[in-house]
């Protein structure tokens, strides 16, 4: 049996079996001396070590711990010294190896016939003194986690059977000095596009690909964004996103300025130690200018009129097509919307409609017509307005009276008739009439003679109208009396 399998048997049976241990043996000086009394070392031992309860029958390790004691006359010859119940146990030593890692130490040995487990060793000193069992494993591998970088370590495996008095011989001894493993940085091609997602909103989109290796010894890493307002991403900067995940490949900066050109690197960076970064192969994007919407300006007024004085026709609003500045800066759908004393009446009317009418008013009610345009961003202005009633004209104009004059002419034989005009904004025209009697009924009995604008009209001398009767037309149709 080696050494280091002695040790360990001997580690394990003195821990277990010293508790009934008074004394390691018997003296009767001067000549006589026995170690084999009830509660002496040697029984308490095999006892210890004994599998199955009969010590008669040996026990796994029997010889090795007679030996031990007869070289110092403690040993009994009673019961037989002879070894038992390790037979199917583990019986040669497995072979070890380790390889370093970042404070860790990879270990993995042979399979050992007869081993249901292994006991891993670790030594600190050397591989002689100072082992220390870190674990029991089931496998052939087991890692170490628990070790520093730059410190010197010594492991050992052992197999032991089911019966875990039936130790194996242990393995060979390696020296394991782990160590963080060098570093480089990120291979990584940068940004790859910026762009303006939005007309309306701010925002500006910084995009990049996932680095094709985090560099040697690292396994991950995340990302900055920095933004730069000076060609060639030089001066200072703000970094506008960190710590970006591993995965992300996008992001947005909603801070920016409006109006204000800006350049973007991104920065991907390792998870060495100390990290290590790279701004890739392309380590400046384009220039690029953030929009944000604003509401149109510079409104042409609107007009509102009613489309016919003398019918329910309602009234027409009308307005340009474009304001002077839109504000969307040329996206989305543009549209207006008619609203009557602040109500709107009209739907979502499509861009370059310029007309609208309002047949819903009450007739010769006035309303303030004013129109919003709405642009692309969903921002919107309105007209300062106009205000028109939708009239239906049902007062004539006023009759001529007495200043109606009959008498013949001086020029031939003819009857001048001459009036007085009559003031009415929206008169047309007078309507003559004639009659052969006084009291024929009007207008069934009388005949239209003439339409004059004017206030003069001659008729025959000779016709057979004795009668004559004037009234006033307006430009609706409306008759006076």
């Amino acid at each position: 049996m080696d050494k280091q399998t002695a040790f360990t048997i001997a580690d394990k049976i003195i821990w277990q079996g010293h508790n009934n241990v008074t004394s390691w043996y018997t003296c009767t000086c001067p000549s006589t001396s026995s170690g084999c009394g009830t509660n002496n070392a040697y029984p308490q031992w095999i006892a210890v070590e004994d599998d199955d309860g009969n010590v008669n029958n040996g026990t796994p390790h029997m010889t090795a711990i007679y030996a031990a004691f007869n070289r110092h006359a403690m040993a009994c010859a009673t019961p037989t010294p002879q070894n038992s119940g390790c037979s199917s146990g583990p019986s040669t030593a497995p072979t070890l190896s380790g390889t370093p890692g970042n404070n860790s130490v990879a270990l993995s040995w042979n399979s050992v016939s007869g081993a249901a487990n292994y006991y891993v060793w670790r030594s600190e000193g050397s591989c002689d003194f100072g082992r220390v069992k870190i674990t029991t494993v089931a496998t052939t591998s087991y890692t170490d986690t628990q070790a520093l970088n730059g410190n010197t370590y010594y492991y050992n495996v052992q197999p032991v059977g089911t019966n875990t008095d039936c130790i194996g011989p242990m393995s060979n001894c390696i020296t394991v000095t782990p160590s963080a493993p060098s570093c480089s940085a990120p291979t990584f091609g940068g940004v790859t596009s910026v762009s303006n997602p939005s007309a309306c909103n701010a925002g500006i989109q910084v995009n990049w690909n996932t680095p094709s290796s985090w560099g040697t010894g690292a396994t991950s890493g995340t990302f900055d964004v920095r933004r730069y307002t000076t060609s060639g991403c030089s001066g200072g900067y703000n970094t506008v996103a960190s710590a970006l995940s591993a995965s992300t490949v996008t992001y947005t900066d909603t801070t920016a300025t409006a109006g204000t050109t800006y350049y973007y690197q991104v920065v991907a960076i390792n998870n060495c130690t100390p990290p290590l970064s790279s701004t890739g192969t392309t380590s400046c994007s384009a220039a690029i200018i953030d929009t944000v919407g604003t509401a149109p300006t510079g409104l042409t007024n609107n007009t509102a009129a009613d489309v016919n004085a003398c019918a329910d026709t309602g009234v027409l609003i009308t307005w340009t097509a474009n304001p002077t500045n839109w504000g969307d800066n040329g996206s989305g759908t543009r549209t207006y919307t008619v609203l009557r004393n602040g109500t709107a009446i009209s739907g979502n009317l499509a861009y370059g409609t310029t007309n609208y009418t309002d047949t819903t008013g009450t007739n010769g009610t006035s309303y303030t017509y004013t129109v919003r345009y709405v642009n692309g961003c969903a921002l919107n202005a309105t007209t300062t307005g106009a205000s028109a009633a939708d009239n239906i004209d049902v007062t004539p104009c006023p009759a001529v009276g007495n200043t109606l004059l009959v008498a013949k002419s001086g020029v031939g034989p003819l009857v001048d008739l001459t009036w007085t005009a009559v003031t009415c904004a929206d008169i047309s025209n007078y309507r003559v009439y004639g009659s052969a009697t006084y009291d024929a009924t009007f207008p069934t009995n009388w005949t239209l003679l003439s339409s004059p604008i004017g206030t003069t009209y001659q008729d025959a001398l000779s016709s057979s109208y004795v009668a004559y009767k004037l009234v006033t037309q307006d430009i609706c149709g409306n008759i006076s009396n």
